[in-house]
């Protein structure tokens, strides 16, 4: 027994033994592999820190460089902004003095609308006051059929009276409220029902969730209970065989396990430099693409910079220097046309001078014409109105006649400036003529003999002194009186016109 107990004990033994070389050796791979794993976490930390570090390097790079083309061109902007601004205020020294120039005509057509809008407002009161006037003789009208309008008013009153009378509404009103009172029935009646049956289903949901949880439970109870009984009924082999065979179990475990690391040693190897090397070129593809990337944001700012800059010069172009140019070639057209305006005017207005005084007799004489006695009269003549009192008010406006003695001033002012500013300027000299001179060599007959008229002024006229003071005391001849120290006196009135002029 001492023999067997002895053999045990040593078998014991060199069991304990191996177990424990097995259990170092493992030890000490498990010692290795978490270095190894450490020093590859470590520096592929270092890595990923490395190469973030150069990522954001390049970020602050490109940001930086973003800032210094973001003031370059705000500079270029500043300088931009600056010339414009020195442009335009050249511009608007140019305009102001087209615009002064302008207001000094407007300033003349102004005061000459003010006057026509006077007599304007004076034709528009006096046509209000005749349609008023219209309007009170309708109304006077209407009022006379009022009394008229009013007994047929009365008697169709009456008359609806009587057929509101006559027609009688049976058993309308009881049907109406029978359907009224079904339909408040009905809404009711299926409020109700919807109310119960609602109670019904939340009722059911809950009873049967209750029974389905419960047999649930109990399936889940009776497995648990089977599979205790299942490890109770299993009986216990001894200790030693059951020992002995988990230990060998351990040692085909661990030589397995050795031989896997191997292989995983073996593997991580390669697995690395394929890593490093697929992890390399994907930064080096990430670089490559922030780089396409940060030229293409270079390109599309300097693209938009420019664009923004093209669009305001445009703008200012558009706004101001066309508009300016447009207006200018509109002032220098109505300038022109007005320059012709005024010529055309001043040939009208010589024409008919030349016309009033290319008459029969001279115009010297004041027995010429009756009607360029008329033409001599500046102040305009008033029909005679007969002597009564006016219903309508005075107006205390200009009268028309100062108004056309006005007119007719600014107009000779206006003549004489044009020409003594047209009789300044000079025209361009007529070409020679290269035709030459043809010569008559007819010769004269003794028959008839040809005098040049002679071109000179006419002779003045030679009045009788009689016959001057007959139509002076006949009223043929009246004289024209000329202001005098600001008192204006164009011509005298008659005794008739004062009176239509002044009733009382």
């Amino acid at each position: 027994m001492n023999g067997a107990y002895a053999i045990e004990e040593e078998l014991n033994m060199i069991l304990r033994k191996s177990l424990f070389t097995k259990w170092r050796n493992s030890v000490q791979l498990d010692t290795k592999a978490n270095g190894f794993l450490h020093r590859h976490l470590i520096s592929s930390a270092f890595n990923k820190w490395k190469l973030k570090s150069k990522s954001t390097n390049r970020q602050r790079y490109f940001q930086d460089l973003i800032v210094s083309r973001y003031f370059q061109n705000w500079v270029l902007q500043l300088k931009l902004s600056s010339f414009l601004k020195k442009k335009n205020d050249q511009q608007a020294k140019v305009i102001f003095s087209k615009w002064k120039e302008r207001q000094a005509v407007l300033s003349t057509l102004v005061s000459k609308s003010t006057k026509f809008h006077d007599t304007k407002l004076q034709q528009a009161v006096i046509d209000k006051w005749n349609s008023e006037l219209v309007n009170v003789q309708h109304l006077e009208n209407r009022a006379d059929d009022f009394f008229k309008r009013r007994f047929l008013v009365n008697k169709w009153e009456s008359k609806i009276l009587e057929l509101d009378d006559s027609i009688v509404v049976k058993h309308l009103p009881d049907e109406i409220a029978t359907r009224l009172t079904f339909t408040i029935w009905k809404q009711k009646f299926f409020i109700h029902l919807e109310d119960k049956l609602q109670w019904r289903i939340d009722q059911l949901d809950s009873t049967y969730s209750n029974h389905l949880r419960k047999s649930r439970i109990l399936d889940l109870w009776r497995s648990k209970l089977q599979t205790v009984k299942n490890l109770d009924s299993v009986m216990l082999v001894p200790q030693a065989q059951y020992a002995k065979s988990k230990l060998e179990f351990w040692v085909l475990k661990t030589e397995y396990s050795k031989q896997l690391m191997d292989t995983a040693l073996r593997w991580e190897s390669t697995n690395i430099t394929s890593k490093f090397l697929r992890i390399w070129f994907e930064r080096l593809q990430v670089a490559h693409l922030l780089e396409d990337t940060a030229e293409d944001f270079e390109v599309e700012s300097n693209f938009k910079l420019a664009r923004d800059i093209l669009r305001k010069w445009s703008m200012h172009y558009t706004k101001n220097t066309k508009r300016h140019q447009q207006l200018c070639a509109d002032h220098i057209a109505k300038k022109k046309l007005e320059k012709f305006r005024s010529i055309f005017e001043l040939w009208v207005y010589k024409s008919k001078e030349v016309e009033a005084n290319t008459t029969v007799y001279s115009n010297g004489s004041p027995l010429s014409k009756k009607g360029q006695v008329t033409r001599q009269l500046t102040t305009p003549q008033k029909r005679i109105s007969p002597l009564r009192g006016s219903s309508t008010p005075v107006s205390k406006g200009p009268s028309p006649i100062k108004f056309q003695e006005t007119t007719q001033r600014l107009k000779d002012q206006k003549m004489s400036a044009l020409r003594e500013r047209l009789g300044r300027a000079r025209g361009a000299s007529p070409p020679m003529k290269l035709t030459p001179v043809k010569l008559d060599f007819k010769k004269p007959t003794t028959t008839t003999t040809t005098t040049a008229p002679i071109l000179g002024p006419p002779s003045p006229p030679h009045f009788n002194v009689s016959d001057i003071a007959t139509a002076k005391s006949s009223g043929r001849i009246r004289p024209m009186m000329f202001p005098v120290d600001g008192i204006s006196h164009y011509s005298p009135m008659d005794k008739s016109k004062l009176r239509a002029r002044n009733p009382t």
